[in-house]
């Protein structure tokens, strides 16, 4: 069987010399790369996601991330269970794709159920 393929992550037309990671690709509504295999912290997003630093200490290994917050969060999400069951979507269609193993799909669905920073009104 083939392996799962996905879309190049996007720059945009004109990206900046040198690379900055944080303004190079093609972006969601809350700034996250649109292409690629877009995983459950993407398509149910918590933050923003930046894939990887730029400078002195450049690591294209190394990312990190911007928190939404709580009114952006609640604009999302009607409540925990609306985050988690969304995750639960996301991470499942992955692993019926093969980009995620069923241990990994659990974890993050775990993972969802035990955060506390999504709105739980």
């Amino acid at each position: 069987m083939a392996p799962p393929r996905a879309p190049r992550l996007e720059l945009k037309a004109k990206a900046s010399e040198p690379f900055v990671p944080d303004e190079a690709f093609v972006e969601d509504a809350l700034g996250n790369a649109q292409s690629g295999v877009r995983t459950p912290y993407v398509d149910v997003p918590t933050a923003r996601w930046i894939g990887a630093k730029a400078g002195p200490f450049r690591c294209l290994f190394q990312g990190y991330k911007i928190e939404l917050d709580e009114q952006r969060l609640a604009s999302l999400y009607k409540d925990h269970d609306d985050y988690v069951k969304k995750v639960r979507a996301s991470a499942s269609r992955l692993e019926s794709e093969r980009w995620l193993t069923p241990v990994d799909a659990a974890a993050i669905v775990r993972e969802a159920q035990a955060r506390t920073t999504v709105p739980l009104r």
